[in-house]
């Protein structure tokens, strides 16, 4: 898009920043409708690319919806709040972290452990003395120093020279490495959002060079208590830079490992993604493009963030808050919770059809952060109910589970899949269009054919925005957009008739006309990017349309509100 979405993705990165000063919230346990009295994911059921973030603060409702992989921050301000020598075992509740991811895997859920955060006694700037204490997001000191594993003396804990950030990223790879029948973590997420200029969000507060010294080091101290261990960079939100931060990344860290000895010191590049789905399949396409250049085309590419801010998902406010809050709701890339269930289904066909090996989303529980003041980003609200969201969530599991996939470590899924931009508003900085009907088209390695169809087009009331996109037009494709934006589309058959769902699950079985299928879809409404007023954040609720796969019964997810939709209009 031509403006950055940085304010919601600056908002994603607050919860990080907040839940740094708060305790990590305790395990707790509600039953979410349709759960199993037995804790655990059913395996047979689900797909192990699919997860939602810090799974264990709601662990029941994480089973029932079928999330096979969560991250869990270990912040080193937390563990080890106290200096080097300190270590803090129940930094993720009162039963032990050790007990919390223990619980998870038994679940058949995989952890991953995200590792940032750096205590006062280890910040560089406090330190030397060289400016502003940037909190848990400065660079941590002694990072260049060299690292070797730490012997029983106090001296290599604690000593000037002591490379501190290795110190502790061997010691919690060591904790969770799986010996002595241990619970066993094998995937490191190094640090948050580090391309995040200084401001307010800042996550990291140091130069790429430093950056490059945290990988290095956590790659060498990881493998070294695990060998098994996989190390996964930070999650770039694109946005703030057009992956300017990764580039350069890939070129240090290409120039510090020439012979690819150590695999370029990391093994997945990672993304966090939000609110706009039309750009996501070509961001992801650029990330394994700056791959391939370095030689890197085995590394997988993850989205371990995904989410589109709700503007309806906490209590109304009155008086000039309440006046306040309405202004800032058609501002920042937000949408409504039924939008938000419209925008999992645009981004997961994307992301699939990109070539994602995992994906997982932004997150599972509101907590503290929400009764703060941040963003609702959980599938499940502090009353402890299930948004409308989570009922999409297990409906996407159930239509894109995989189960010739073993694990998601793999490039070699069921899926091929291909993008076509829409058909109106084209941008200049990328060269794709950022309104009209989009397609995600998926064929599966048996013939059966998944596409996703949204329209990225709504009645444009702004009046500068209107003089720039004007309706009805009937455009070279043959799509007819009306006064109001609402988009009749056809889709070429594959066979004779398919079923098609709405982003709820229901469905509608329809029939190819002259080897067509004609659809009428909806407008978005939410115009929330005060950059752009011309098209909408999500744009209107989308149509999954199957060709030779079986019926997807609808799930049982009672959800508050209810999932709603749009009628399916077709031929």
């Amino acid at each position: 898009m031509t403006l950055h979405p940085v304010s919601t993705l600056t908002r994603a990165a607050a919860a990080a920043a907040l839940c740094a000063g708060l305790a990590l919230a305790a395990p707790a346990s509600a039953h979410a409708h349709g759960s199993k009295t037995a804790p655990g994911v059913d395996i047979a059921t689900t797909d192990p690319r699919f997860g939602i973030d810090e799974a264990y603060t709601k662990p029941d409702q994480a089973d029932a919806l079928g999330a096979r992989w969560s991250r869990i921050p270990f912040i080193w301000n937390i563990v080890q709040k106290d200096g080097p020598a300190s270590w803090n075992n129940f930094a993720l509740g009162s039963t032990g972290s050790a007990a919390v991811v223990k619980a998870e895997l038994a679940r058949n859920r995989s952890v991953v452990g995200l590792l940032l955060g750096t205590p006062s006694w280890a910040r560089q700037q406090m330190i030397k003395g060289s400016g502003r204490d940037w909190g848990q997001a400065s660079a941590p000191d002694n990072i260049a120093k060299p690292w070797a594993v730490p012997g029983a003396d106090a001296a290599s804990w604690t000593g000037p020279d002591v490379n501190y950030w290795g110190n502790y990223a061997y010691k919690i790879a060591k904790q969770f490495n799986g010996d002595n029948n241990g619970p066993e973590i094998d995937d490191w997420v190094i640090w948050n959002e580090v391309s995040i200029p200084p401001g307010q969000w800042v996550q990291w507060h140091g130069s790429v060079d430093q950056y490059v010294q945290v990988v290095k080091t956590a790659y060498t101290a990881i493998h070294a208590a695990n060998p098994r261990a996989k190390i996964i960079l930070y999650g770039d939100p694109y946005w703030y830079d057009h992956s300017d931060y990764l580039r350069q990344l890939y070129n240090k860290l290409a120039a510090a490992d020439p012979g690819n000895a150590h695999n370029g010191y990391f093994d997945v590049a990672n993304l966090h993604l939000y609110s706009n789905p039309t750009d996501f399949f070509p961001i992801i396409r650029t990330v394994k493009r700056l791959l391939r250049a370095h030689g890197w085309s085995n590394k997988q590419v993850w989205v371990s963030e995904t989410n589109a801010e709700p503007n309806d998902a906490t209590q109304a406010e009155t008086g000039a808050a309440g006046a306040k809050l309405a202004q800032l709701r058609t501002m920042d890339f937000r949408t409504t919770m039924q939008g938000q269930s419209g925008f999992l289904v645009d981004a997961f066909a994307s992301y699939i059809a990109a070539g994602a090996n995992r994906i997982e989303l932004y997150r599972m529980f509101d907590g503290a952060e929400t009764a703060a003041g941040l963003p609702a980003w959980g599938l499940v609200n502090n009353q402890n109910q299930l948004r409308p969201v989570a009922h999409t969530f297990r409906f996407l599991i159930d239509l894109f589970k995989d189960p010739t996939i073993v694990n998601p470590d793999t490039d070699k899924g069921e899926y091929t899949g291909s993008y076509t931009a829409g058909d109106l508003v084209p941008d200049a900085t990328d060269g794709l269009n950022k309104a009209g009907v989009f397609k995600v088209a998926l064929t599966r390695k048996d013939g059966g054919h998944i596409t996703v169809l949204w329209n990225q087009t709504g009645q444009v009331t702004d009046p500068i925005a209107k003089k720039l996109l004007t309706l009805p037009v009937t455009t070279p494709g043959g799509t007819h957009y009306a006064a109001d934006g609402t988009a009749t589309y056809h889709l070429k058959a594959h066979r004779d008739s398919a079923i098609v769902y709405d982003k709820c699950g229901a469905a509608k079985t329809i029939a190819a006309k002259g080897g067509y299928y004609t659809f009428t879809l909806q407008p978005g409404v939410d115009f929330t990017n005060q950059f752009d007023r011309r098209v909408p954040t999500v744009g209107g609720d989308p149509v999954i349309v199957t060709e030779g796969i079986a019926p997807i019964a609808q799930n049982n997810i009672e959800t508050t509100p209810a999932c709603s939709a749009a009628p399916i209009v077709a031929n």
